[in-house]
């Protein structure tokens, strides 16, 4: 079999900058680049070597394959800078090879490029690197990549469906406005670990019972960090202030402290006086790892799994069957999670991520 394999090598690393896209950022060094960890990740992870790959020159494959025993073929050639063209020429190149199956490592941006070329042509699977992540083509993490790769090149233990490809709408930086748009679908492969997605509408807004009782039980003494999302941003709005969509907010005596905090600016105020305020990405049901990436493992350490309260919509929740986890590095992560979704109602939901 053939497997075409690329890395977007900036995806991700606009987190390094404190933004929310990663387009257009240069490296000062690839040795930063979170993609290219998740990529070199992905390839120790798979327990096969009996395919050929058909990989970009550089950084965008060869090098991070080089010396691990794959029976590789160099394809295309990027510039030394790439963009989004070098994705686009790789693919077109591969296509010319009928490869039985398309690996690549990035975020939504990255998953649209591909999109735009291979449409329903080949199975695709997306290995999570970016910073917003609402596309249904991506397994859950690298580690369960390399498990779907293992189990199509093993003939069993798959399947496939049809994976939307979905970008938050680049004029939101510029009008405020949030908006997700389509830009079609890609034969997908999945097992029993991905994530189902949900299209169901929500209608109405089922939230405020729960954000009333958040509301009411804060405790002047504690620091808050409020996520991303509309369900969360309501909680700053209460306290009179319209936020960053995509940023975490620290609120502290009823009154925000930090807006748009960066990693650096949440581990300094973390602690098990601490409550980290989430609500479900989209409909892929992802808890962490997916849109909040500003929080770390590091941080997790020192707030506590006990110290985290979810917000959902009643109508959301009963679509979600778990909670999906997908962190920079591995934690323990308990088996079932509080979610609030009414006033004083709350769900024990199960918490998974990728066990090989």
């Amino acid at each position: 079999m053939k497997v075409a394999f690329f890395v977007n090598p900036i995806a991700g690393s606009g987190l390094l900058y404190n933004l929310k896209d990663s387009a257009g950022v240069r490296l000062e060094s690839l040795e930063k680049s979170y993609s290219v960890r998740r990529a070199e990740n992905f390839v120790l992870s798979l327990n096969t070597r009996n395919f050929r790959l058909l990989v970009p020159a550089g950084i965008m494959g060869e090098q991070v394959i080089s010396g691990k025993g794959f029976n590789s073929e160099v394809v295309f050639t990027p510039k030394r800078v790439t963009d989004s063209s070098d994705t686009i020429g790789f693919l077109h190149s591969a296509l010319e090879l009928d490869p039985d199956i398309i690996v690549f490592c990035g975020g939504d941006g990255t998953a649209a490029d591909v999109v735009s070329v291979v449409d329903m042509k080949v199975p695709v699977i997306g290995i999570p690197a970016g910073l917003k992540m609402y596309s249904s083509v991506f397994a859950l993490d690298e580690r369960h990549a390399a498990s779907l790769l293992d189990s199509f090149l093993g003939g069993s233990g798959f399947s496939i469906r049809e994976g939307e490809v979905a970008d938050l709408d680049k004029g939101y930086f510029q009008t405020g406005i949030f908006q997700v748009n389509s830009f079609g679908e890609m034969l997908t492969v999945v097992d029993a670990f991905s994530p189902v997605e949900s299209k169901s509408e929500y209608p109405g807004d089922d939230t405020e019972g729960a954000i009333n009782y958040f509301m009411s039980t804060m405790d002047a003494n504690r620091s808050y960090f409020i996520g991303p999302g509309s369900t969360c941003k309501k909680i700053t709005e209460r306290l009179g202030a319209h936020t960053d969509r995509l940023g975490f907010d620290i609120v502290k005596g009823g009154r925000i402290i930090v807006q748009d905090a960066t990693e650096s600016e949440l581990y300094l105020h973390s602690g098990k006086e601490t409550t980290l305020v989430l609500s479900p990405v989209g409909g892929l049901g992802f808890l962490l790892g997916r849109g909040n990436r500003q929080i770390s493992a590091r941080i997790l350490e020192k707030i506590g799994f006990e110290n985290i309260l979810v917000i959902a919509g009643e109508k959301k929740l009963d679509s979600l069957a778990s909670l999906a986890v997908d962190t920079d590095r591995e934690v323990k992560i308990p088996e079932f999670i509080r979610v609030l979704h009414g006033y004083g109602f709350f769900r024990l939901v199960p918490l998974v991520r990728f066990q090989k």
